[in-house]
C-alpha cells in the first residue's frame, strides 16, 4: 500500500490519471484497508498532494482521504484538511470536500460536532450556490453518533432547514432536507414530533 500511496504522491505527466486509479483501487479494496499497517506514513504521503497548485490534484486527494475514514477517522490532521478545503473556490475540489466531509461526519462524532456551525454558516450564507447548500444538508443527516449528539446538531440544523425551506421550496430542496431531518429526527425522540408536523406541513 506505501507503493501505491507514493505512486499517488509523484508529480508526473498523466499524474492525476495515475491518482484516479490509486482512488479507485482504495475504492474496491475499502474492506480490506483497516489491514494497513503503516497509517501514519501512508497518510503523510497522500496528504502532501493537498499542497499542490492543482485543484484536480488536491480533489482526488480529498476522494482519497474519503475513502480512507474508516481507518483515520479520527485523524485531526485529516479532518483539518477536509475542513480548510471547504473553502475551496475550484467545484470539483469543494465537492470532493463536501463529499469527505459527508463520510468524515458519518465515522467521527468530534468531527460531525465540529462541522456543524461551519456547516450552518455555509447554508445560510447568500453566496452560497443552491446545488452546493444541498449537498451540504446531506452531511447533516449522518450526525448522529448519538442521542445527545443528534439533539444538538438537530436544533442547530433546523431552524436553518427551516430557512432554507422558505427561501428555495423547490422539489429538490424540500425532499434533502426533510430526508436529512428525518435521518437525524430519528435518533433523537424529542425531534419525532417537530419533523411529523413539519412533514405534514
Amino acid at each position: 500500500m506505501l507503493k501505491l500511496a507514493e505512486v499517488f504522491r509523484q508529480e508526473t505527466a498523466g499524474s492525476n490519471f495515475v491518482r484516479v486509479c490509486v482512488c479507485e483501487v482504495l475504492e474496491t479494496s475499502s474492506r480490506h484497508l483497516d489491514k494497513l499497517i503503516n497509517v501514519d506514513e501512508f497518510l503523510r504521503r497522500i496528504t502532501t498532494v493537498m499542497h499542490s497548485n492543482d485543484p484536480l490534484a488536491r480533489a482526488l486527494t480529498l476522494q482519497a482521504l474519503g475513502l480512507l475514514c474508516g481507518v483515520v477517522g479520527e485523524a485531526k490532521q485529516v479532518q483539518h484538511l477536509v475542513r480548510d478545503a471547504l473553502d475551496a473556490s475550484h467545484s470539483l475540489e469543494l465537492q470532493a470536500a463536501i463529499a469527505a466531509a459527508e463520510k468524515y461526519a458519518a465515522v467521527s462524532k468530534t468531527f460531525a460536532v465540529s462541522m456543524c456551525e461551519r456547516l450552518t454558516q455555509m447554508l445560510s450564507a447568500l453566496s452560497t450556490p443552491v446545488e452546493v447548500k444541498l449537498q451540504l444538508i446531506k452531511v447533516f443527516q449522518h450526525m448522529h453518533h448519538d442521542a445527545e449528539t443528534a439533539a444538538t446538531v438537530g436544533a442547530i440544523v433546523r431552524g436553518v432547514c427551516l430557512q432554507l425551506l422558505e427561501r428555495y421550496p423547490t422539489q429538490r430542496v424540500v425532499i434533502t432536507t426533510l430526508h436529512a431531518l428525518t435521518q437525524l429526527a430519528a435518533h433523537c425522540l424529542v425531534h419525532i414530533p417537530l419533523q411529523v408536523d413539519l412533514v405534514l406541513l
